[in-house]
This record gives C-alpha cells, sequence and structure tokens, in this order.
C-alpha cells in the first residue's frame, strides 16, 4: 500500500482492520473523498485508486494482467463488481464521479474486447445473440458475457443496446441463432413483447433473461439467470458445449 502512496500510518490501520473495514480513504485527492468498499483486497484497493486518479495506464494493465491470469468471471466477480459499485455508490451518494465511471467503463470494454479477439476459434456453428431490453443504456454486462463465453470458444454477437423486438426477431432468422440474451437492469427498461417476438425456429431458440430488471412474471416464459456465471453455464448448454 505505501507503494500506492498511501501513508505507513494510513496503510497500517487498514492493514489491522481486516477485511471487515469498510471504507478507505482517496489520498491522491486533495478533497477527503471516501469511497465505500465490500472487499479490502489489495487488487480492489489498487483499482480503485487508480480510478479515482484517471490513471488509465494503470486500468488497463491491471485489467488485461487479471483477465489473462484468472479468466473473466473471477475478474468481474471479484475485481470489478466491487470496484464498479463503490464508484456507482460514490456518484449517487455525492453526486461527483462521473468521469471516473465514464473512464472506467471505457477501460473495462477495452480489455473485455481484447479478450474475445485472442479467444479460441468459436465451436458452435449458430451464434449466441446478446441484446439490451428495448430501453437498455447499460451494455457492459453484455460485453462481458460476450468475453466469458468467447474464453469458451462459444461465438457470441453482442446487438448493443435499446434492440427493440422487431430488430432482435430479425437478427434470430437472419444469424440463425441457437440463443438469445436479454438484459435489463430496471424493470421500466423491460418489454415482454421482445421475448414474445423470438421467433419459433427448428431446432428452437433458447431466450435467457438477465439482469435485477426482470422477474419471473415479465420474463414471459423465458429462463431468467441471476449471475455472469450462470448466464454462461446456461448459454454453453443451449449451444451444446
Amino acid at each position: 500500500m505505501t507503494l500506492e502512496g498511501v501513508s505507513p500510518a494510513e496503510a497500517a490501520r487498514v492493514a489491522s482492520a481486516g477485511p471487515s473495514d469498510p471504507v478507505l480513504p482517496d489520498t491522491s485527492a486533495a478533497e477527503a473523498r471516501v469511497v465505500p468498499l465490500r472487499n479490502t483486497d489489495a487488487a480492489v484497493r489498487g483499482l480503485t485508486r487508480a480510478a479515482l486518479a484517471l490513471d488509465a495506464r494503470t486500468i488497463d494493465r491491471t485489467l488485461v494482467d487479471a483477465f489473462r491470469k484468472h479468466g473473466v468471471l473471477w475478474t468481474w466477480d471479484a475485481l470489478l463488481l466491487p470496484v464498479l459499485t463503490s464508484i456507482g455508490e460514490r456518484w449517487e451518494e455525492t453526486g461527483n464521479g462521473v468521469d471516473v465511471e465514464h473512464l472506467m467503463a471505457e477501460s473495462v470494454l477495452g480489455a473485455l474486447r481484447s479478450v474475445v479477439a485472442a479467444a479460441p476459434a468459436p465451436r458452435n456453428a449458430r451464434p449466441v445473440l446478446l441484446a439490451g431490453a428495448p430501453e437498455e443504456l447499460h451494455t457492459l454486462p453484455l460485453q462481458a458475457l460476450a468475453a466469458a463465453l468467447a474464453e469458451r470458444a462459444i461465438d457470441a454477437r453482442v446487438l448493443g443496446a435499446r434492440v427493440p423486438a422487431p430488430a432482435l426477431a430479425a437478427a434470430v432468422r437472419r444469424g440463425g441463432a441457437s440463443a438469445v440474451f436479454i438484459w435489463a437492469h430496471r424493470p421500466e427498461m423491460v418489454d415482454a413483447e421482445q421475448v414474445a417476438a423470438v421467433p419459433a425456429m427448428r431446432p428452437p431458440v433458447r431466450v435467457v433473461v438477465g439482469g435485477p430488471g426482470w422477474t419471473h412474471e415479465s420474463a414471459g416464459g423465458a429462463e431468467h439467470v441471476n449471475s455472469l456465471s450462470e448466464a454462461v453455464t446456461v448459454l454453453q448448454r443451449a449451444v451444446g458445449a
């Protein structure tokens, strides 16, 4: 921690407090900015500090190294979610940090695309389509899912944000998709018509929905998953991989 710029006294306080310590001061800034952390692991602290300092180079190197050593699922759950959640909570509490959040998102997106580019040749002849709900603007979880599937040699195509039901149906027909995943992070983003619009094909298209915006009722018969790892497992089965 001292190598990261933390004073010896502060480093000792955090180290002795252990995993229960809830906050970490950002000593790189003149103002006393505090970011709540649910995980005081050194990697989470270091990445959070780099994000608050807008240190894109350190963020990029950290993410590339984590993806290479641990894979997408571990990096997303153990490293990225704690950092992204903390940054988002800070923005909600103070109104500051949109720049931090955007820089972090761009770095994560770049690192995930590098994972896809380096992945082995896909084993599935029929692709998996990943789409945002009709009013969904956040696509980082879709990119993470695409990268996790690519690591497992599964071809997934990210259709992006705000995909209308007719466009999703057309993409399924055009691409001969084996499965569709629809992401929504809020209930008001969801449109049950999007699920219903997926055309009946032979063999059938597996429809999976994920994100806190979906409920069992709004899923309209689609399979509902609750985590990135669960989505990967379900979609692997859907393509027979």
